[in-house]
């Protein structure tokens, strides 16, 4: 399992910043909150692809593609978060 946080500095929560959680079954979409949160759980089932955007000032942003809840974009990443979020998210939706 690996856990990738959004930078603090684009967060739109700075004490709680969201997560992208990638599992062995699924990946687990996580915005804390003080008092309550969400969390969207997608199995690799689902996944249609994966795109990244990675600027060459800025933070980077990767988009996955569902069939179930559409488009997710998750942004404030280094370029080497997205592109191992895009491997590792890869790798086990051929397996799945």
């Amino acid at each position: 399992m690996e856990i990738f946080n959004e930078s603090r500095l684009f967060a739109d929560n700075k004490l709680f910043p969201p997560a992208i959680i990638i599992d062995h079954n699924d990946i687990a979409f996580k915005i804390p909150g003080l008092f309550n949160g969400d969390e969207k759980t997608i199995p690799y089932s689902h996944i249609k692809s994966v795109e990244i955007n990675c600027p060459v000032l800025g933070f980077s942003s990767i988009f996955i593609e569902t069939t179930s809840v559409g488009i997710i974009k998750a942004s404030g990443f280094s370029k080497y978060n997205v592109r191992r979020m895009k491997d590792l998210i890869l790798e086990k939706a051929t397996t799945a």
